[in-house]
């Protein structure tokens, strides 16, 4: 399991060597699991979810029921995921490097 230990590290979760993070990541994480790790109360001091301030880092959202999707920066992940939390259907998300529309299928 990768260690996050800061929000530079979340996309770490996505990548399977761990090694640049302006690469798009392999494959989807269900929201109701990253949720519980950017809300996680481990973090800075430990009263504190993760922040996320980063805005050269992107992610895709999938609302799979509806066939919907958004690219969100990681600034944005934390409230974005949340807003669309309240509608139907599970939620994927996947990372999209730096550069969200370079080489990606968005």
């Amino acid at each position: 399991m990768t260690e996050i230990a800061t929000e530079d590290d979340l996309w770490k979760l996505f990548s399977k060597d761990g090694k640049d993070h302006t690469k798009q990541g392999e494959g989807y994480i269900y929201w109701d699991a990253l949720r519980q790790v950017i809300d996680a109360k481990a973090f800075e001091d430990g009263t504190k979810a993760l922040k996320l301030n980063a805005t050269d880092r992107f992610y895709r959202l999938v609302v799979q029921a509806a066939g919907w999707d958004a690219v969100v920066p990681q600034c944005d992940l934390r409230r974005v995921g949340k807003t669309l939390n309240a509608g139907p259907g599970d939620i994927v998300v996947g990372y999209l490097g730096a550069e969200p529309f370079k080489g990606s299928d968005v």
